[in-house]
């Protein structure tokens, strides 16, 4: 279809049952199964293939009150692996960037293009290009949704999803005004991209029951009760671009990682082990993302759910005296903060780390006295160090290295009895043919 040469094209694209499909791209015995992945500590049903919702499981579901009608059935259930799942997106991701100028990885298994410009005879068939690409290059199946914001092509994605006729792929520019009226009449309110649980209550309360009724609300009313956030996603879905697609993600505000235990420890060790290996992964990603941290913490808490013991929850935080990335630094801040703050008696369920206040790396101008500057020799090679580290992370995996504190006692990781092997990123993990 032409389009004028101002109209603004988004593609929207994202994997159909992400966790699950993933995994069925190194086990061809799952692909005829119905599979359900579980959450941390395989607590419960965190993503599914649709032949798992059809026999009525649900997201959100604790395993052990689907566990037997997942027996009776077949359904493969298998633990997070999430060391998987990012390697396979960093993949997706790009094989998407490569089909538009302007890329924005929403997640990881989403992601938009801005194809604004993009000379080509059929936005149509460029998705169904890059729909056949990612299966064939990487065995993912994804669904695409095609128009002039970024609402709307999500709301095509899940057309697509839903109808099976348009082969994965709909473009909302080739819809006729009949064909569009429709498609919003029977979509419900709360798909919309940005319409949260509180507010589709609302909406439905005022008698907005789907998309069309949506669209034909009067935009000021919309304004005075619910806000400009609403009457963006309004327009949005008027055909009128108000999100830009972002190709350079927005800074952090906060780096964070934790995991619940597999279960409740009262040893001091354990605390100081989860939380030098959280604070690990975490000064990884700030140096990832370029950036250097002025305030670090770490919490821990037992579970509110154990009626019979005490409770207790900690969340100490302190500014550093200097921004920084360094492992050795932050796990050190980490540690000092659980010293002080743990209590013996206590049986702690879950904890993590965390870094806040960030800045670009190397932008903290220091003032002081001659005696106050750090170290620049010192610096330097610790800098050296942390890149040293992180190449070899990259080549060898997250096991290759480790700092003492992080190996002062086990039994706090989480219990994955059903994780696959990594397969990508781990050598013993790699597939062999015979």
């Amino acid at each position: 279809m032409d389009l004028p040469p101002s109209r603004r094209v988004i593609l929207h694209t994202d994997v159909n049952s992400a966790y699950a499909n993933m995994e069925r791209v190194f086990n061809p015995k799952l692909r005829d199964k119905p599979v359900c992945i579980l959450s941390n500590n395989d607590g419960c049903i965190v993503a599914l293939t649709k032949d798992a919702k059809a026999l009525g499981i649900k997201r959100g579901t604790p395993y052990f009150k689907v566990r037997d009608l997942c027996e009776k059935h077949g359904v493969a259930v298998l633990s997070s692996n999430y060391e998987l799942y990012d390697a396979m997106s960093s993949r997706f991701h790009k094989i998407v960037a490569g089909f538009g100028p302007v890329h924005e990885a929403y997640s990881i298994d989403e992601a938009f293009l801005d194809l604004t410009g993009v000379e080509t005879e059929s936005f149509t068939e460029l998705g169904r290009a890059l729909k056949a690409r990612l299966w064939k290059w990487i065995g993912l199946p994804v669904c695409v949704g095609i128009a002039p914001t970024k609402t709307l092509a999500k709301l095509c994605d899940h057309f697509a999803k839903t109808y099976p006729v348009y082969g994965g792929v709909v473009n909302w520019f080739d819809l006729s005004p009949e064909r569009r009226k429709k498609a919003l009449s029977i979509t419900p309110i709360g798909e919309v991209w940005g319409i949260g649980r509180k507010t589709e209550e609302k909406l439905l309360r005022e008698g907005i029951e789907n998309v069309w009724q949506f669209s034909q609300t009067d935009v000021f009313t919309l304004r005075r009760r619910y806000g400009v956030v609403l009457e963006r996603t309004f327009r949005e879905i008027q055909g009128v671009s108000c999100l830009p697609v972002e190709s350079v993600p927005k800074p952090k505000e906060q780096i964070l990682r934790s995991r619940s235990f597999s279960h409740a420890t009262n040893d001091r060790s354990v605390l100081l082990s989860s939380v030098s290996t959280h604070m690990t992964e975490v000064a990884r990603q700030l140096r990832r993302e370029k950036a250097e941290a002025k305030k670090a913490g770490v919490f821990f808490l037992t579970s509110p759910f154990k009626e019979n013991e005490p409770w207790h929850a900690a969340e100490p935080v302190t500014e550093l005296t200097l921004p920084t990335s360094d492992t050795m630094r932050l796990a050190e801040v980490a540690c000092r903060l659980v010293e002080a703050h743990w209590r013996p008696g206590f049986r702690y369920c879950k904890a993590g780390a965390f870094v806040t206040d960030l800045i670009p790396e190397g932008s903290c101008s220091v003032t002081g006295s001659l005696f106050d500057l750090p170290d620049e020799e010192r610096d330097a090679t610790r800098r050296r160090l942390m890149e040293c580290l992180d190449d070899l992370t990259r080549r060898f995996g997250k096991s290759v290295w480790k700092i003492g504190s992080s190996g002062l006692a086990d039994g706090w990781q989480m219990k994955r009895d059903r994780l696959t092997p990594a397969y990508l990123t781990r050598w013993t993990d790699i597939m062999t043919v015979s």
